[in-house]
């Protein structure tokens, strides 16, 4: 069933990279094949989400069998999540009029990458977080002082 998603994907590139191409479509037949793209989309879904409802019989399923079969029900729905909304966002994108195919990369932030321990060592924070002059907390990892912005009687120093 992850198959179903991964052709909607795929479909989305090589209209992008046809689109990018000297020999791109005219904006007309792109919005077209756009339309195809939703479309496919579509009918996937319902594909999947009656693959979803198919009950399992576990009594003529082996044993040893269960749990994938319950793994798939999981990744049928994730499917079904992802496949829906990158249709919609294409839906609007479409009313629009700016159709962007690129899958957007995720750029991880500092409470991701806090989250998975992948921040600052604790020896490489800057320990001097108030500044006395000012009566406020200093918020900056190196330090260094700059703007005042007062929030419920406490000063807070950023950078």
């Amino acid at each position: 069933m992850a198959s179903k998603l991964t052709s909607f994907k795929i479909a989305k590139e090589l209209l992008l990279k046809w689109f990018n191409s000297p020999n791109a479509p005219s904006q007309g037949k792109f919005e077209s094949y756009v339309g195809y793209i939703i479309n496919s989309g579509n009918k996937a879904i319902t594909t999947l989400r009656n693959a979803l409802r198919a009950k399992i019989d576990y009594e003529e399923l082996e044993e040893h069998k269960h749990k994938s079969a319950m793994e798939s029900k999981l990744v049928i729905l994730n499917s079904i999540n992802e496949m829906e909304s990158s249709i919609l966002e294409l839906k609007v994108q479409l009313e629009n009029g700016t159709i962007n195919l690129k899958e957007a990369e995720f750029e991880r932030g500092y409470a991701e990458k806090y989250a998975c321990g992948e921040f600052y060592k604790e020896n490489k924070y800057y320990k001097e977080w108030y500044n006395e002059e000012e009566d406020a907390v200093v918020i900056d990892a190196n330090g260094s002082r700059g703007e005042i912005v007062i929030l419920d009687d406490l000063k807070v120093q950023f950078r």
